[in-house]
């Protein structure tokens, strides 16, 4: 048995030129279900968008790391100012949110929270 996996999307099944039927006529055997990962996606993203207080924190994180790294001269002095404190440790570098993958947020969720404290500071200066 053979299996093909998509996003649901017009160029992958789409019925005349999408890839599901270009690998059906070469594979007609081949069973058609929709990515199991990409449909939790989805999922999670539309629960994120539902709740009020999870939108607003994913809407400041993505606030703050654009407001810092959309501008080279904001990214150096925070930067420069990060890497002078006294109790400088590394942290992750600020990152923007993907806006497809929900699962890869985290990785900018946790370099806020590392820089929380730096962030904090360097905005009252």
């Amino acid at each position: 048995m053979h299996g093909m996996a998509f996003d649901g999307a017009a160029s992958m099944t789409g019925k005349s030129k999408g890839v599901l039927t270009r690998l059906g006529s070469k594979c007609p055997f081949a069973r058609f279900s929709y990515c199991k990962g990409h449909c939790l996606n989805l999922v999670l993203q539309e629960a994120m968008r539902q709740g009020a207080s999870m939108k607003r924190c994913i809407d400041i994180i993505q606030s703050v790391t654009v407001y810092v790294k959309s501008s080279p001269r904001r990214l150096a002095s925070f930067t420069e100012f990060d890497n002078g404190l006294e109790d400088y440790v590394e942290t992750e570098k600020l990152k923007k949110l993907c806006p497809t993958r929900w699962v890869m947020r985290m990785p900018a969720v946790r370099a806020i929270l590392q820089n929380y404290a730096h962030l904090l500071d360097w905005f009252q200066q």
